[in-house]
């Protein structure tokens, strides 16, 4: 199974106010990215946690193989979840040495990676 597990907050901090979690909804579904047959990935399959350590605590409560995030800070987060490999998207390849983190630089690398972890 495929899971989206993001930290936001549910609105701006300043400017109007809006639902940046409905929002963020809105433009996975019109970008086919939940609800699609392709991906597979629901709308129960889609957390927006209001904290930090909420999404790490998602990530283990889950008991995701693999997660994927694009903030080398979250990934080195002493509280993540020990049993998870932990992968960073660096599409510029700014983050070089972080011990035992892969480091992809596309999704086809990403999807590719993931598929060597599960088979």
């Amino acid at each position: 199974q495929i899971f989206i597990v993001s930290h936001k907050t549910r609105y701006p901090y300043i400017g109007e106010r809006h639902d940046l979690h409905i929002a963020a909804r809105h433009w996975l579904r019109d970008h086919g990215l939940i609800s699609s047959k392709n991906l597979g990935i629901g709308e129960s399959q889609t957390y927006f946690e209001l904290t930090k350590e909420a999404k790490l605590s998602r990530i283990g409560d889950l008991n995701c193989d693999i997660f994927i995030d694009d903030l080398p800070e979250f990934l080195l987060e002493p509280m993540f979840p020990i049993r998870t490999k932990r992968i960073l998207f660096d599409p510029k390849r700014r983050n070089i040495d972080l011990n035992d983190i892969e480091v992809v630089t596309s999704w086809f690398d990403a999807l590719e990676l993931a598929g060597s972890i599960w088979c």
